[in-house]
Formats: C-alpha cells, structure tokens, sequence
C-alpha cells in the first residue's frame, strides 16, 4: 500500500534490479527505498529492471510496500528495453527533486537526464563492476555519467578505489533489514559436521569453484564437510563436473534459487558462511557482499576474499577471515580456526551485522541528500 506525504523532499530511485528478482544491487536499492520513505522529510518512487521473475511474484511484492515502484520489463528487439528506461525516467525525473542512480544502465540514464534536467541534483551508488569494465566505450560512458553527479557514493573502500581520480567520492557501506530476519541467539556447529553456504548466482565471480577446490584440502581434517550453494544454477553443470573430477560431489549441493523464507532456513541450518570471489578477467567483482550480513545476523561467521569489496564486509579475526580465494591451505586453516573457537566468532558476527542495520546506513544517505 502505497503511502501519499504532502511535503519534503522527492526522491527518485532509478535502479538496475529490484526484488523479487535477485540481485545486491536489487536488495540495496529496495532497503535503501524503505528506509528513506520512512523518513517523514522524504518521499520515495522507484523505477527499477525486472529480469529473473514472474510477473505475479512482482504483484505480490509491489502490494507490500510503501511507495511508487516503476517497473521496467524485458522487451524485444532489445532497444525497446532502453527506450521504456529512458522515457519512464524523463515522465518521473519532473516530479522529483532527487535522482539516486544504481546499477550500470541506471548511471547512463542519470547522465542522460543531467543534460536536460539540470536544475535536479543527482547522486550516484557505485558497488564494483560498472567501474572495471574493459569495453573503453562502456568505460568513457560510465566515467563520463559520474562526472555529471552531484555526489558519488560507494558501497565500500575496495569499489571507490576504482572511481577515475578526477571524481571523488565517500564510501557508505551496504546494510541489513535486522528486523527482516529473525535471529535468536548463537547457533552452534552441529557435532562431527560442518556445513558451509554461498548466497549468490553461481558464477565464476561469485567463487563456487573456489570453495569446490578447497574441499580434498579441507576434507583430510573435516572429512563431513558439506557445501551448500543458494542461487541462480548459472555454471551449475560445470562445477558439477569439476567437483566429480575432484571426487568431492557427495559433497556439494545446488538449491537453485529460493524463496526468502527458504533463504532464511539455510542461513539457519548453516555453520560458516563463504564467498571466495573472483576479481574476472571482465571487470566483475564483488562490490561488498550483502549477504554475508544476512548471514551475520544468525551469528554466522564469515570467509571471503581479499582483493574485493568483501574487505569491508568481514571484520578480520573477528567474524570470520579474509583469505587468497586460490588458496586451499588458507581456506581450511580459517575454517578450522573459527571451528575451534565457534561462540565468539559466532558472537561478534552478529553484533558486527547489527552495526550495518539499514536504519543507521539510511541516515547516511539522509545526510547526503540535504548537502546536495
């Protein structure tokens, strides 16, 4: 149910995914919306990608919330998609005083609306991979685009290292709805077995294959290791083969995508939650990893790789570590470290996700869109 508010400030939220589809940036965009309508000074509409669902899960989600959402939906020949994003932003960009611009296309848009809006001020989230792309036209676009926003924020310090030099930006971590999910006290490893989770679409950037690799390193001190993969099966038949030819299979499990309950039962039932990552050949990297947070919250702890945006998102020897995504020894060894002192691990995890609850992060934001 939407809800109507009579004055402040309007604020327009351009995005390149939205729940229920999957995505981070979806699921940044969609707190970020929720918690700045909140606020009794803001106003919130959202224009956003619809990919990877139904056009009944997209009913059913836009009937719970608060604000506008505008939804942009996947048309053929391909340039009718880019013609529906630009004509639904110039009809809301009018209405509102604000545009926040997240996601590669979302930027481009932005820039494009800056040459005739330019009385609106417009604000940028970066969160990793719309930085390092090797196309040098898509390259010059995006940088160019950042260089009409009034403010470029990003979603850790790793992604705003990619940021052109000439245009500075802060660096506002991703959040977590705590009260989202319910997480009631310290989940202890589960005796003579370990089970391991990533959240994510199984691809070579989300680092599945990493953790497969690791598995004969970790079986020989873990032999009831288990790893749990949650996520759109991309590369699903790949790793299947690569962890046969590992002889760990009977180790491994694909979910596929879940609802967000199902999510909520496997961050549960998990022990340790991973995300060794890949920095691709292609320029994708993980700009944070909001879902080692949503794992936090049940007092989780986390491994992940350094040389990402991850870097941000795991407090190192507290709730979890950093580790060489390429090296199996590393691997195992966190794991058996935070195994042999599990409560504490577990403890800090969830104090360090109630540290990100989105209600301090919007305030951020909030701050941000009265400077500008």
């Amino acid at each position: 149910m939407q809800v109507q508010k009579n004055s402040g400030q309007k604020v327009l939220i351009i995005s390149a995914e939205f729940p229920p589809g999957p995505g981070g940036i979806g699921n940044h965009a969609y707190n970020l919306a929720k918690s700045l309508h909140a606020k009794p000074h803001l106003t919130v509409t959202v224009m956003a990608d619809s990919n990877y669902t139904s056009l009944t899960e997209i009913q059913e989600f836009d009937d719970t919330v608060s604000f506008a959402i505008h939804r942009i939906h996947r048309r053929r020949p391909v340039f009718l998609t880019y013609l529906n994003r630009i004509t639904t932003a110039i009809k809301l960009v009018g209405k509102n005083d604000q545009i926040i611009c997240s996601g590669k296309f979302s930027l481009w848009i932005g820039g494009l609306l800056s040459l005739f809006f330019s009385s609106k001020k417009y604000i940028a989230v970066v969160h990793g991979s719309e930085l390092d792309k090797k196309n040098k036209i898509v390259r010059q676009l995006t940088t160019y685009s950042l260089s009409k926003m009034d403010r470029i924020i990003a979603v850790s310090h790793y992604t705003k290292s990619f940021l052109n030099k000439h245009l500075p930006g802060i660096v506002i971590p991703n959040g977590i709805d705590t009260a989202a999910f319910e997480a009631n006290g310290v989940t202890a490893t589960t005796k003579g077995s370990l089970h391991l989770l990533t959240v994510g679409n199984v691809t070579p950037r989300k680092g599945q294959q990493n953790m497969i690799k690791a598995l004969p390193m970790v079986i020989k001190d873990l032999p009831h290791v288990h790893y749990h993969m949650v996520g759109l099966p991309t590369k699903r038949d790949e790793l299947i083969s690569l962890a046969r030819n590992l002889g760990v299979a009977d180790h491994i499990t694909f979910h596929g995508r879940v609802s967000q309950g199902d999510l909520k039962k496997r961050l549960q039932e998990s022990d340790i939650f991973v995300m060794l990552s890949e920095h691709t050949a292609k320029g994708d990297f993980e700009g944070f990893g909001i879902a080692i947070l949503e794992a936090n919250i049940y007092g989780k702890p986390a491994i992940g790789s350094i040389n990402s945006g991850i870097t941000d998102a795991i407090d190192q020897g507290r709730t979890g570590y950093l580790v060489d995504p390429h090296q199996p020894e590393a691997i195992a060894d966190a794991l058996k470290k935070i195994i042999a002192d599990y409560e504490n691990y577990s403890i800090n995890a969830k104090a360090w996700a109630l540290k990100h609850d989105w209600e301090m992060i919007s305030n951020m934001y909030s701050d941000v869109i009265e400077e500008v």
